[in-house]
C-alpha cells in the first residue's frame, strides 16, 4: 500500500509577490501582466494546512521558494526561513510529512539577471549548491523526502523551445533555442546530483539516524512513440516520453525513488498542442497503470538487507484534472472520476508487484496556473470574486465534494484495502 498519501502546492501559485524577485514575477512584469497574490497562502496557511489535514492526507508536498531564502546573492533571509519554519510547525501539529521540492518551475531573480539562469550551467549549480546547503541546514531535520526540480523534462522544454507565436509558456519564453535546451539541461542533470551528494553528506553527518530520500519528478508523456515521425517537435518529445530520458541521463544512482506526475496522453499532435489547454488535454487514466509496470520492469535496485533485486519505489507526485473556471470539461471527467479511476488503476499496478511510495492529489487549492486564474485544480475550490479568496471543498455532486470523495478512499485504504469502495466506481463511471 502507498505508505504516502497528501496534496501539493507550488510557492509561487500560492504566493505570488509575496516569494520576492523571482524568475517568474520579474517576467510577468516584463510581459506586462499585474502582480499578485496567488492565493495569499502566505496569510491563510494554517487554515489550508488544516483543510490539509481535514482530507485524512499524511504528507503534504509544497516548495521552498529560492527567491524568499537568497532575495540577494550570498545573502540569507531570517523573515523567509521564518516562513517556512512556521509552515513545517504547522505540518508538524496535524501529522503531516513534508515532501519538499527545491525548484518548482521559479528561482531567485538574480540569478538570472546577473548569469543567465539556467543556460549558464557552471554558476547556476555553484549557487544551488549554496542554496541547497542553507535549507537542508535550517530544515533537514524536519525532512525526509525531496524533490531537487519539479518536471524539468518539461520545464527546460516549455522555456526554451516551445515558445511559438509568443506564447509565453515558461520565461524566458524563447523558442526553438537547442542550444540553450541542452545548457539548461546539463545544468539540471548537474544540480540534482550535486543536490543529492550534498543531502545525503549533511544527513550522514548531522542526521544519521533519517534515511534521507532524494529525487526529482519527471512529467510522464505515454504513448508518444506513435507520434515520433509527424515533425521535428513530436520526435523530440518522443525522447522525453515513457523511458523517462532525462532520469537515465542524471544516473539512477542519484535517485533513491522513481518520481513522476501523471496526467494526460499524447498519441496525437492533437493531444500535444492540447497541453497548452488543460482543460481540454485527453486523459487515460489506464496510464497510469502502464507507467508504474514500466517502472516496475525497468528500474530496480539490489535491497541492501535481502540481496533481492528489487523495484525502486515510485511517488506520483502529481495527478490531477484541470477545469476551465467551475466549467464542466467537454469530455464528461470530473474530479472525483479522475481520483477514483486514476487510483483504481494506481491499485491494480500494486496488485501486480508495482512498489508505489505514494500518490499526491495536485493541487489542495485552485492556484495561479502559469499565466492565469481560470485553469483549476483544485480539491478545495476558491472564491476569486471575494476578497477572502474563501476555500470550500469543490464541486458537490450526489452529496459527495471532491474532498469527501477522496477521504472516503483513503480511509477505505487505511483499513487494510487495497482497492477503491465499489459504490465510489459505481456511482462515477468513466464516461464513454
Amino acid at each position: 500500500m502507498p505508505k504516502l498519501w497528501g496534496a501539493g502546492i507550488a510557492g509561487y501559485q500560492v504566493d505570488g509577490v509575496h516569494c520576492g524577485k523571482s524568475l517568474w514575477s520579474e517576467h510577468e512584469k516584463i510581459w506586462n501582466r499585474n502582480p499578485h497574490e496567488g492565493v495569499k497562502f502566505f496569510e491563510n496557511y494554517q487554515s489550508d494546512i488544516k483543510n490539509a489535514h481535514d482530507l485524512g492526507i499524511n504528507s503534504f508536498r509544497f516548495s521552498i521558494e529560492w527567491s524568499m531564502i537568497e532575495p540577494e546573492e550570498g545573502k540569507f533571509s531570517e523573515e523567509g526561513f521564518k516562513y517556512y519554519e512556521n509552515l513545517f510547525n504547522e505540518l508538524e501539529k496535524y501529522s503531516l510529512e513534508p515532501v519538499v521540492t527545491l525548484i518548482h518551475f521559479n528561482y531567485t531573480w538574480w540569478l538570472f539577471e546577473k548569469y543567465g539562469g539556467l543556460v549558464n550551467t557552471k554558476k547556476f549549480t555553484e549557487c544551488f549548491g549554496r542554496f541547497v546547503e542553507a535549507v537542508v541546514e535550517r530544515f533537514g531535520k524536519k525532512v525526509t523526502y525531496w524533490l531537487t526540480f519539479n518536471e524539468p523534462n518539461t520545464w527546460i522544454l516549455s522555456s526554451y523551445v516551445l515558445n511559438f507565436n509568443n506564447e509565453k509558456i515558461h520565461p524566458p519564453a524563447h523558442s526553438l533555442n537547442w542550444a540553450e535546451y541542452n545548457d539548461a539541461k546539463n545544468t539540471i542533470m548537474e544540480s540534482h546530483r550535486l543536490a543529492y551528494n550534498i543531502i545525503h553528506s549533511y544527513y550522514k553527518k548531522h542526521l544519521s539516524t533519517i534515511n534521507p530520500m532524494v529525487s526529482t519528478n519527471m512529467f510522464w508523456i505515454p504513448s508518444v512513440k506513435d507520434i515520433k515521425d509527424i515533425d521535428v517537435i513530436g520526435s523530440f518529445i518522443s525522447s522525453l516520453g515513457s523511458d523517462l530520458g532525462m532520469i537515465n541521463d542524471i544516473g539512477i544512482d542519484y535517485m533513491d525513488y522513481i518520481s513522476f506526475d501523471y496526467y494526460y496522453i499524447f498519441n496525437t499532435l492533437e493531444n500535444i498542442m492540447n497541453v497548452k489547454e488543460p482543460s481540454s488535454a485527453k486523459l487515460y487514466p489506464r496510464g497510469l497503470y502502464d507507467a508504474l509496470i514500466f517502472c516496475r520492469d525497468n528500474y530496480k535496485r539490489i535491497n541492501k538487507d535481502t540481496h533481492v533485486l528489487e523495484p525502486i519505489p515510485v511517488m506520483i507526485p502529481e495527478n490531477g484534472v484541470c477545469t476551465e473556471g467551475t466549467n464542466s470539461r467537454k469530455d464528461q471527467y470530473n474530479r472525483k472520476i479522475v481520483l477514483i479511476h486514476h487510483i483504481k488503476e494506481m491499485y491494480r499496478a500494486i496488485n501486480d508487484g508495482a512498489k508505489v511510495l505514494g500518490y499526491f492529489h495536485w493541487s489542495l487549492l485552485d492556484n495561479y496556473e502559469w499565466g492565469s486564474f481560470k485553469y483549476r485544480f483544485g480539491l478545495y475550490s476558491v472564491d476569486f470574486q471575494n476578497s477572502t479568496l474563501q476555500r470550500t471543498p469543490a464541486n458537490q455532486i450526489n452529496g459527495d465534494t471532491d474532498v469527501s470523495v477522496y477521504k472516503e478512499i483513503i480511509g477505505y485504504n487505511k483499513t487494510g484495502k487495497n482497492e477503491v469502495p465499489s459504490d465510489l466506481l459505481e456511482k462515477y463511471p468513466l464516461p464513454n
